[in-house]
C-alpha cells in the first residue's frame, strides 16, 4: 500500500509543466485550494485491516 500526496496541483500528474499546457495560476482557484488541502486515502475494496490501521496511524501522526 502506498500513502502519498498524489494531487498537489490543479493539473495531474504533479510534474506536468503548467505553463506548457497553458495553465495560468489563479485560473481555477477552487482546484488550487483543493490541491493544497485534499487528502487522498486508499479506499479500494481490497484494502486489508492492517493497511487500514497504517492509514489510521498516518492520520494520527500527520493529520493536524
Amino acid at each position: 500500500m502506498l500513502l502519498g500526496d498524489w494531487y498537489t496541483t490543479p493539473i495531474a500528474p504533479y510534474d506536468t509543466q503548467l505553463d506548457a499546457v497553458g495553465y495560468v495560476a489563479g485560473n481555477c482557484p477552487v482546484a488550487e485550494r483543493l490541491a493544497k488541502t485534499t487528502l487522498n486515502l486508499p479506499t479500494h475494496i481490497n484494502i486489508s485491516e492492517g493497511d487500514a490501521k497504517v492509514v489510521v496511524e498516518f492520520i494520527k501522526k500527520y493529520g493536524n
